[in-house]
């Protein structure tokens, strides 16, 4: 799944900012599988994978976390999921006050500063998507990605902003 973000601040009466430098606004690893809480692949409009919960993203994160050693995580899975592992100690930091320049917190906050466009790819864990065979001639793929609360995707002392995607 390709696709691109950014983080906006919102005010009190919804209206959408950029976000600047006094912006406590983090993202949680592997932000892009965060977006969404639902993925649903169909072909020729049968569903063919599990749709009964609503837990994609965490489905992707353990497969990710599990089955990647870390050179994988520092290099291919730090540019296309924005994973930047997280220092000893400092796991649970979610502001800037504190927060080392190298903690997990800090140089994902400095991915989305002044709301940039995050351009991203994403391996979805469905199974048939790692099947190594061909689909025959003719049959339609199709995806239906169901968007997750901003919630999952933020991190910071304060809820004032919101992912939007592309």
């Amino acid at each position: 799944l390709a696709g691109r973000f950014k983080i906006v601040k919102v005010d009190a009466r919804g209206k959408e900012y950029d976000l600047d430098e006094d912006d406590d606004i983090s993202i949680v690893n592997m932000a892009p599988s965060s977006l969404f809480r639902l993925v649903t692949l169909k072909l020729n409009n049968v569903v063919v994978n599990d749709t009964g919960t609503f837990c994609q993203y965490l489905k992707d994160a353990i497969e990710k976390s599990l089955s990647n050693n870390q050179s994988i995580k520092r290099n291919k899975l730090k540019y296309t999921e924005l994973y930047v592992e997280d220092r000893s100690g400092e796991e649970d930091i979610n502001t800037k006050t504190g927060a080392s320049a190298q903690s997990g917190y800090v140089i994902r906050r400095n991915f989305i500063k002044d709301s940039r466009e995050i351009d991203f790819q994403s391996e979805l864990a469905i199974d048939l998507l790692h099947c190594k065979t061909y689909l025959l001639p003719g049959i339609q793929l199709s995806l239906k990605c169901v968007r997750n609360d901003d919630e999952m995707t933020l991190l910071g002392p304060k809820m004032d902003a919101k992912a939007k995607v592309d």
